[in-house]
């Protein structure tokens, strides 16, 4: 491993991602403190950057934030990459619970200096605890309308008109669970 003598500072969870060419990575900042601020406002506003290695940090762009990206700033938000996808995978996160919000974007767009179009994948009302990514496919393990769950799949080219599908139903004598998120799904019997 080798030091870049780059310093990111305000870095909280340690929610990075690397790109897949490993010549940058997307990270969790929180805002920065003012004079008189109030200290619960530390966990507030907390945005996600680009770094690209060799630059210095204070190029490193705004990928999300709650003014760009519209989003409680409450929120947690981290970006992730599955190598072998041309998608990035956002999440808005309370930090108790696996049921979060999550977009999905083009990992290009990420990459560029363009507005980024971020297409909303599920909410906390689609009870989705796990999302996996597989090439331009999600698989999300859900317990809406299946108490021990059920795998929905998602093609991510459909953009704003995917529509997610049963992919594995819910099974009586089993159940799908969610590992460590990002970790993937796995089915087990009673």
């Amino acid at each position: 491993a080798k030091d870049h003598g780059e310093r990111i500072e305000r870095d909280r969870f340690h929610a990075i991602s690397w790109l897949p060419d490993d010549s940058g990575f997307f990270y969790n900042q929180m805002q920065e403190m003012k004079p008189g601020m109030d200290p619960a406002e530390t966990e507030k506003n907390s945005t996600v950057l680009l770094h690209k290695l060799g630059d210095d940090t204070v190029k490193d762009r705004v990928i999300v934030s709650p003014n760009l990206t519209k989003y409680d700033r409450v929120l947690l938000p981290s970006v992730g990459v599955t190598e072998g996808s041309d998608f990035a995978l956002l999440y808005l996160e309370t930090g108790v619970s696996n049921n979060s919000t999550r977009y999905t974007a083009r990992l290009d767009d990420l990459l560029r200096s363009v507005p980024i179009r971020w297409t909303k994948l599920t909410d906390p009302a689609d009870n989705v605890f796990d999302v996996a990514i597989h090439g331009n496919d999600a698989y999300l393990s859900s317990s809406k309308g299946a108490e021990r769950f059920r795998v929905l799949h998602v093609d991510l080219t459909a953009g704003e008109k995917a529509q997610p599908e049963i992919f594995v139903d819910e099974q009586p004598q089993a159940f799908i669970d969610a590992r460590a998120p990002g970790q993937g799904l796995s089915a087990a019997q009673d």
